[in-house]
């Protein structure tokens, strides 16, 4: 993004634009995903009892499983405003005020508390 803002008139390619929303959008539920295993780890199923167990894990993976479906239609608008633009720049002003943001922040929010 660096190079877009330093040399506006050469910006990146298409598909690097795209890897980057991708990995900056789905790094952290990657990462989000080992605090999942953790709880597991915490509360095996075989001696916690099972409504707590199901509580415990179910609340976190159906936000986990919110934010994916948020984060995939994002890319999706994302890829669209891509294609249509002359740079990634522009596409990213295009997007910026978008509401999926927001609730990814909310989410993600909610998910490490």
């Amino acid at each position: 993004m660096i190079r877009t803002i330093l040399t506006p008139d050469d910006p990146l390619p298409q598909a690097a634009s795209i890897a980057y929303t991708t990995l900056s959008a789905f790094a952290p539920l990657a990462v989000e995903t080992i605090l999942i295993l953790r709880l597991l780890a915490l509360y095996p199923s075989r001696s916690t009892p099972r409504l707590t167990f199901l509580i415990i894990v179910s609340i976190p993976s159906t936000i986990h499983v919110i934010r994916m479906i948020n984060c995939a239609t994002y890319l999706w608008k994302d890829v669209g405003a891509t294609n249509g633009a002359e740079s990634p720049l522009v596409s990213a002003f295009h997007l910026w005020g978008d509401w999926q943001v927001k609730f990814e922040w909310i989410l993600q929010t909610v998910d490490v508390s």
